[in-house]
């Protein structure tokens, strides 16, 4: 599952990892700054952040991936990664020419693919970090033409 753009900048070193369960820890935002919550990675991904974190001589605690300054990345910098990513991937895959793909539309996506696979709602709203399952119920109610 992907995080929402805006908490995946504050991913900490450390937490992307613990014991057999991979996941990683993001700071929350608006009412919930303290929250805490964890998202189950794949072994691939979490052995790729770990590397990473090696590479960049990270501290325990220290930010994950952070901008020229080694300050957080802004909401704004997340979505122009990503928009660099799509331009790459349409070379190999023109169908995403043209497409508006935003940490929005990926983490909407991978949440419908999730509940198309069977996956139970109240997994997929822990790894949203939604509170209330009624929030994740919307997802119940799109169409499965919308997935992209």
């Amino acid at each position: 599952m992907r995080p929402r753009g805006s908490r995946s900048p504050a991913t900490r070193c450390g937490g992307a990892y613990s014991g057999n369960i991979h996941s990683h820890r993001r700071d929350g935002t608006g009412d919930s700054l303290t929250k805490e919550r964890s998202v189950p990675l794949w072994t691939r991904t979490a052995d790729a952040l770990r590397k990473w974190a090696r590479e960049q001589d990270k501290e325990p605690g220290a930010l994950l991936f952070t901008n020229y300054r080694g300050e957080r990345l802004t909401r704004n910098a997340v979505d122009s990664i990503l928009q660099k990513a799509v331009s790459r991937a349409a070379g190999t895959c023109p169908a995403l020419s043209g497409k508006h793909v935003s940490p929005h539309v990926v983490r909407h996506t991978t949440a419908m693919h999730l509940l198309q696979a069977g996956v139970d709602m109240s997994v997929i709203a822990l790894w949203l970090g939604h509170e209330h399952l009624d929030t994740t119920h919307i997802y119940s109610k799109h169409s499965t033409s919308t997935v992209a």
